[in-house]
């Protein structure tokens, strides 16, 4: 049992993911120091119980399940979600002589991914690959069931192909009883997905996926697969409790200020000494000018809130944060979900704390442990305030 000296900003739920790796073992250093509630303060001296080793429980309580049958020997998994990706992946490598046994090619296979009881993913395989360099190695890629909304476009031979005075919630109604995908609306998106549009037409080949995103992202929703392979439609800011408290975890963070400046943000930018400078040749014109049309045909002044919607994606996709955590819970024992917030700061790379969105997250099951990547950007872009984060 070591001590630890609570810093200003900690929190009991920081302080055990820094030491025990999960939130959820906050009681114990509550216990261990006969803590009366959850409150710590500066100054404040703190026993540590010692952290479970994860090494001696590699793939305890993970398991993989092909048709039903589960793997004897659990191999490296990654299980990876965002926003605006309709569906969770999954990837993972079996002995070649396990293929036929578990896995028949051009067969719908159905696999899920659990853990500690909870279920992670839930799909289809869609892909086997020879590892390079590896003998009678095969690398299995599975998609949650809302990958066929990735995969197809709307049947040819549908009409019709142009819908007036519908709403989102009709638009996205018609297209997943079509493929038999489950699809939720969760509180606070009810009232934008009843909104009417004026006239929406599919394109013959642009695909249902990117349909529905556009669509959801013209009403300020985000559209992406659930772990159970149905597809969840939500508001882009929606405002929480914080999951987590991170303070002065190691992290990355970039800010890439070439991919903001095109034609449809500035023509002329100026540097502090008044010189000029033009963003023209940011813009790939063969590429934007038809999106503009293929927009406009959705809905009244699309174009205006298109342009938005661009700038906005690339003023986000501009900030990048990532941490890399040790396998984590929410302070409730849940598991990491995107589109939650975050409340993070690090004095290293001088980003003030405040509050984040988790745009992504990756779970690895490895030899070497378990671990979650998670991919950040500020809740305050989605409010249209785009400041910098460090000083």
């Amino acid at each position: 049992m070591k001590n630890y000296t609570v810093q200003k900003g900690d929190t009991l739920e920081g302080i055990a993911i820094k030491f025990l790796y999960r939130s959820a073992f906050a009681y114990k250093i509550k216990q261990a120091n006969n803590l009366p509630d959850n409150n710590v303060y500066p100054g404040q001296t703190l026993k540590i119980p010692e952290a479970e080793k994860i090494e001696a429980r590699e793939y305890q309580g993970f398991k993989i399940v092909i048709d039903g049958k589960e793997l004897n020997q659990t191999p490296p998994a990654t299980i990876q979600n965002g926003i605006n990706t309709i569906a969770p992946g999954l990837e993972f490598e079996l002995p070649g002589e396990q293929i036929f046994d578990f896995i028949k090619p051009y067969k719908f296979n159905k696999v899920d991914a659990y853990f500690d009881n909870s279920i992670m993913f839930s799909g289809y395989i869609s892909k086997i690959v020879n590892k390079s360099g590896a003998e009678n190695k095969k690398i299995i890629e599975a998609h949650g069931k809302s990958h066929l909304l990735s995969r197809v476009n709307y049947p040819v031979s549908s009409y019709p192909r142009t819908f007036y005075n519908l709403t989102l919630k009709q638009i996205f109604t018609k297209f997943t009883d079509l493929f038999n995908i489950p699809f939720t609306i969760e509180q606070g998106a009810e009232k934008l997905a009843g909104e009417k549009f004026i006239k929406v037409e599919i394109d013959p080949e642009q695909k249902v996926s990117d349909f529905l995103i556009d669509l959801a992202g013209q009403k300020g929703l985000i559209l992406y697969g659930d772990s159970t392979g149905g597809i969840v439609l939500k508001n882009e800011y929606v405002k929480s409790d914080n999951i987590l408290n991170i303070e002065n975890y190691p992290a990355t963070a970039e800010f890439n200020t070439e991919t903001i400046f095109s034609d449809y943000t500035c023509l002329k930018n100026y540097d502090s000494e008044g010189n000029t400078q033009v963003a023209r040749d940011k813009v790939q014109i063969d590429e934007f000018i038809p999106k503009v049309f293929q927009i406009s045909k959705m809905q009244k002044e699309s174009l205006k809130s298109m342009i938005k919607k661009e700038i906005k994606t690339d003023l986000i996709n501009s900030f990048k944060l990532e941490l890399d955590l040790p396998y984590i819970t929410d302070i409730n024992g849940n598991l990491i979900e995107i589109n939650k917030q975050i409340y993070f700061k690090n004095e290293k790379n001088q980003i003030n704390g405040t509050e984040f969105i988790i745009k992504s997250a990756v779970y690895r099951f490895t030899a070497a442990g378990r671990e979650i990547s998670i991919d950040l950007f500020p809740v305050s872009f989605l409010k249209g305030e785009f400041e910098k984060f460090w000083e």
